[in-house]
């Protein structure tokens, strides 16, 4: 080995100040990263308990805008988001019409469609028996999203979320909703659970 001292020491500082470049890179990329999350808005996130709710940008039939309001209101309101194209919604038919004709009197029941599409067919043929608007996607709060189907929401009368039901209603989310609501609910077809309802 014939490597002079002058060789070794200049080997050892270029290796030293490649490693110092590359945490300094590093530190930099972490820094501008988290500066860049703080600037863009914030993801959207599903309804959660104790986010308020006031109103809800909603379409009609037609296409008219206009808001369905939560607050000053006598009651609570249930919202159900749903679709015209979700399987589960369909499993999950029976539980919230029977919700809304036993308890249409202690709670205000409002649907919520994700989209309009199919939408006026599928209600032709379900008849459920509370109205159904589409969510206004385009004017949604950004930090808020409907996203979930079928999702059953209670809104107090002062438009906050006081608890929230994601899924079909079947094992304990539905053991949990019969217990909330004092009622027996029928389960969703196929399932051995299925059964008349009744008051408990």
């Amino acid at each position: 080995m014939n490597l002079r001292i002058p060789d070794v020491l200049r080997n050892n500082a270029a290796t030293v100040f490649l490693l110092i470049v590359l945490t300094a890179s590093i530190s930099l990329n972490l820094t501008l990263g988290m500066k860049y999350r703080n600037l863009v808005s914030p993801r959207p996130t599903g309804i959660t308990t104790g986010v308020e709710l006031l109103t809800i940008p909603v379409l009609d039939k037609t296409g008219a805008k206009s808001l369905v309001t939560l607050h000053g209101n006598s009651m609570s309101t249930i919202l159900y988001v749903m679709s015209p194209t979700c399987i589960w919604c369909a499993r999950n038919l029976n539980n919230i019409r029977t919700l809304a004709e036993h308890r249409s009197t202690a709670y205000r029941f409002i649907g919520l469609s994700t989209t309009s599409d199919k939408l006026t067919e599928y209600l032709q043929s379900t008849k459920l028996p509370f109205d159904v608007t589409t969510i206004d996607q385009s004017k949604l709060p950004k930090n808020i999203r409907f996203d979930s189907t079928p999702e059953m929401i209670l809104v107090s009368s002062t438009g906050r979320v006081s608890k929230v039901w994601t899924g079909a209603l079947e094992g304990d989310r539905k053991a949990q909703a019969e217990a909330f609501f004092h009622l027996k609910l029928p389960g969703l077809p196929g399932s051995e659970n299925v059964t008349p309802a009744k008051v408990l």
